[in-house]
């Protein structure tokens, strides 16, 4: 490192040479040059796997599809770029299409899942995608209706369907040149309007190349892809192992949102290095806290290299890493953004190579003064998105001193709006000490207060465990500081935390205080859910002061009270605003924070009060003010409530559904699962213990498969058996000898190389005989397992679990079973079989206290949340 010479407020890189090539280009040189064998592993997604060569191959036929599919399109981008969006959840399919999109010539622009549809329709008018690849669920494709007339959509299944029919194997990037854009990534900005980010070739192999070099791949090294693709850390977690021959592991959005099964994962896996925000970081040292330190270390002994981004990683959680892992392990502070490629700094802000950071004030500040952080390089955006003249990205006048500019990649600046200020490390490195951010300062009395430091001051109070510091309405008349706090129970109670908090903050800077159990976090990468803790309290505000614009929502007189019960509901459920729930009236209620599960709970608390919607009606109504329209008084009978289901077809197994019927089953819970995702039990092991009791499934008559009306698709599957008929035993395939039935994967659990399986038979004899079930062949129907397709949204999972669960009692009423017992894991199918129909709870379990007969946890990383459910339905009181 060297002081630029500029002035003493300037930071530089060191510079070199890397050949001018693209991402695509580079991938193709490692398979001829050796530095990537074809025949290696390249991505693992489950049970699914790809070789570099088959990912060569693949992605060769993805490309020719997509010239097909876009040749006669005019391409309207502002920017001349020609742009393919991609709407998929993480797997093997997803990186096949990205190397696919850049074989093509063209750049990838990633949409989330998760994006409300107005967000979508922005991004899609902004950036005018020639065409847009998304997965075929219902309520992903339904996001991209309004703009059908802006650009072609191609679902992902048709997309391998066309690939069958593709007899060229040739495909190249289209001959673009290093300084083409290779991806185009959104970011909200300090305006709230997403702008599109456009990276080159150039700046992203920058990236990497510094990355390879600082931090080379030892031999057997495994990389994690678990960031959202819309994030720039997903950059270097997709790209950086494959371009040089190591393989990615993919981990779908709950393992990489829940600490206990990241760690699980990390572990099973073997992988070697990891990307995480701060706040997730902490977290994991308290599942390890939970857990004890043995354990917590042993599950994360193979990640030898952390690398935090995204959030300002303290000196309390470095120190707690070193304490955790004193020695033979690396942790790397990454800083950047977007507009940088997501990294230009490292560690305590020494550069990346090709790159220069300044710190300025109107003009170049002495060493030790605070100004802002603007930055200069290879790392840089070509800019935002059909924007020219951004305020963000300026000529570079100091590269302009002597009329010559020093570097041509230099001849731009980037503000970051970030503050800092040049210091000197203990050994004599240069480095930016980062002193936060434009957008945390606000005027208090004009005073000036950061946020940052508030948060900082009370995160050292030993009473607390996790702190985040907002403001509400910033520069406005009712702006308010509030922290979230969850406190550290050992160490606090709520009064004489607020006395230490006056304590150590002045008046001026003193929040608001809410306490919570947890610190809500983005599911998509891991940061804090800044919006959702914001519309928290806006909520809150709004019971104050109620809502009184209902005459802009053209709601009916007659249908406005329930219209106001509908808000309130919403809005306590899924912590939404009044406001925004209003704005999105004719959005989807899954787009402003619906679920499956929170739908069941909306459905609930609306009949408590005496209002009547069924799950199809809520479901599959495609917006808020069409589930309005749907809610009936209860005491009217609904008239949609008993009609035959059309959009399903319900019939018994036979031997022609055992493929579908053993993969829905087998990728529900291996990969789906809410309990078995913390004990790694592979799909091939419920695929063969299914087709090994298959026979005794199809003979007896009582279990079921569900398939689209529409195209004979396989959408569910139920597996019933006669509690005292069921098979005696099956082979396991782990043991190599057979085993009860009973020991099923309800309670999974892996040791070593051993599979085991327990369903808690005690707690089922148990609630037998305090319950005095019914006893005898014939008499009680046992709901053995559940299953939907991955295919299935999260609206349509509702549907179809409701209506299997209605199959299920209809089965038990036609053989004249006295009634119905399940033992569940999953919160949906809880929530429906207690709430709307009635099931009694005859014990529950809660699954991290389960002590195995060899003594074993194996359950211990589960929250305390997490129950199994012993219930049954008495249809003889029923009828």
């Amino acid at each position: 490192m060297e002081y630029s010479n500029q002035g003493k407020s300037a930071l530089q890189g060191p510079t070199k040479k890397f050949p001018s090539t693209t991402v695509i280009q580079y991938f193709q040189l490692g398979l001829t040059n050796g530095r990537i064998e074809p025949n290696n592993l390249a991505v693992v997604d489950g049970e699914k796997q790809l070789t570099f060569q088959q990912l060569d191959d693949i992605s060769t036929k993805i490309a020719n599809v997509i010239s097909e599919a876009v040749r006669d399109t005019s391409n309207h981008n502002p920017d001349g770029d020609c742009v393919i969006g991609v709407c998929i959840e993480p797997s093997d399919r997803l990186i096949a299409i990205l190397f696919g999109i850049l074989k093509a010539g063209a750049a990838y622009v990633p949409f989330d899942i998760s994006f409300p549809k107005n967000r979508i329709g922005k991004m899609v008018s902004d950036c005018r995608p020639l065409l847009v690849i998304c997965d075929g669920k219902r309520n992903i494709l339904a996001k991209f209706d309004s703009v059908t007339n802006l650009t072609k959509v191609l679902r992902t299944d048709e997309l391998y369907k066309k690939m069958e029919t593709i007899e060229s194997n040739e495909a190249n990037d289209g001959n673009k040149g290093e300084n083409e854009t290779a991806i185009v990534m959104y970011t909200s900005g300090s305006s709230g309007e997403p702008k599109g980010v456009r990276l080159s070739h150039k700046a992203t192999l920058n990236r990497l190349e510094w990355q390879w070099d600082k931090f080379p791949f030892a031999p057997s090294e495994k990389c994690v892809f678990k960031t959202a693709l819309t994030f720039g850390d997903a950059i270097a977690e997709i790209f950086g192992p494959l371009l040089q021959g190591f393989p990615v592991i993919v981990f779908d959005k709950t393992v990489a949102s829940q600490p206990p099964l990241l760690m699980q994962k990390l572990h099973a896996y073997d992988i070697t290095r990891v990307v995480v925000v701060p706040s997730m970081l902490k977290a994991i040292f308290q599942t390890i806290e939970i857990v004890g330190k043995d354990e917590g270390r042993k599950l994360l002994s193979s990640v030898r290299l952390w690398v935090c981004s995204g959030e300002a990683l303290s000196y309390n959680l470095l120190k707690e890493f070193f304490e955790n892992f004193p020695e033979n392990f690396t942790l790397c502070n990454f800083y950047g953004s977007t507009e940088l490629t997501a990294d230009v700094t490292f560690v305590s802000f020494t550069t990346l190579q090709d790159v220069e950071l300044k710190v300025l004030e109107k003009k170049h500040v002495e060493q030790g003064q605070t100004g802002e952080v603007f930055v200069a390089g290879c790392n840089l955006a070509k800019g935002y998105v059909g924007i020219s003249d951004s305020d963000k990205f300026l000529d570079n006048p100091f590269d302009k001193a002597s009329g010559v500019i020093l570097f041509l990649d230099f001849a731009k600046l980037f503000r970051t709006g970030d503050f800092g200020s040049l210091a000197l490390l203990p050994n004599g490195e240069p480095a930016i000490m980062y002193a936060g951010r434009m957008d945390s300062q606000i005027k208090v009395r004009a005073q000036r207060v950061d946020l940052s430091e508030i948060e900082l001051a009370i995160s050292g109070l030993e009473s607390v465990s996790k702190v985040k510091v907002l403001c509400h309405h910033p520069g406005e008349s009712d702006q308010t500081i509030i922290a979230y706090i969850v406190i550290n129970p050992s160490h606090a109670t709520v009064d004489k935390l607020t006395q230490e908090i006056n304590e150590i903050l002045r008046e001026h800077e003193r929040p608001v205080i809410r306490f919570l159990d947890e610190i809500p976090l983005l599911p998509v990468n891991g940061k804090t859910d800044r919006q959702r803790l914001l519309n928290l309290f806006a909520a809150e505000q709004e019971t104050r002061e109620e809502f009184d614009d209902w005459s802009s929502l053209a709601i009916s007189e007659e249908e406005l009270p329930i219209a106001k019960s509908l808000f309130n509901i919403i809005s306590a459920v899924t912590l939404t605003s009044f406001h925004t729930i209003a704005e999105n009236l004719d959005d989807s209620f899954f787009n402003i924070g619906g679920s499956s599960l929170n739908a069941v709970v909306v459905i609930v608390k609306l009949r408590d009060i005496g209002y009547f919607i069924s799950i199809p009606d809520f479901t599959s109504a495609q917006t808020i003010r069409e589930i309005l329209s749907r809610i009936s008084p209860k005491e009217i009978e609904p008239g949609t409530e008993n009609q035959e289901n059309k959009e399903y077809s319900v019939s018994p197994l036979t031997e022609k559904d055992k493929n579908d019927a053993v993969h829905i089953i087998s990728y529900s819970f291996a990969r789906k699962g809410d309990l078995e995702a913390y004990v790694n039990v592979p799909y091939k092991d419920f695929a063969y213990m299914i087709k090994s009791i298959w026979q005794s499934i199809v003979e007896k008559q009582l279990s079921f498969i569900v398939r689209s009306a529409i195209n004979g698709e396989p959408v569910g599957v139920g597996l019933n058996f006669d509690i005292f008929d069921e098979p005696v035993q099956w082979k396991s395939k782990s043991f190599g000898k057979s085993m009860k039935l009973q020991f099923a994967p309800k309670m999974a659990y892996k040791m070593g190389s051993k599979i085991a399986y327990n369903s808690l038979k005690l707690g089922v004899v148990e609630s037998q005989q305090k319950s005095m079930l019914p006893q005898g062949k014939g008499k009680l129907l046992h709901t053995f397992m559940l299953g939907v397709s991955e295919n299935v949204d999260d609206s349509e999972k509702v549907l179809l679990i409701e209506l299997m669960e209605e199959q299920n009692l209809l089965i038990a009423k036609e053989n004249k079973f006295e009634g119905v017992f399940t033992t569940n894991s999953n919160p949906l199918t809880q929530q429906i079989g207690r709430d709307l129909h009635g099931y009694e709870t005859l014990n529950e379990y809660q699954v991290n206290k389960y002590v195995a007969p060899d003594g074993a946890k194996p359950f211990e990383l589960a929250p305390d949340s997490f129950k199994i459910i012993c219930c049954w339905k008495n249809l003889i009181t029923a009828l």
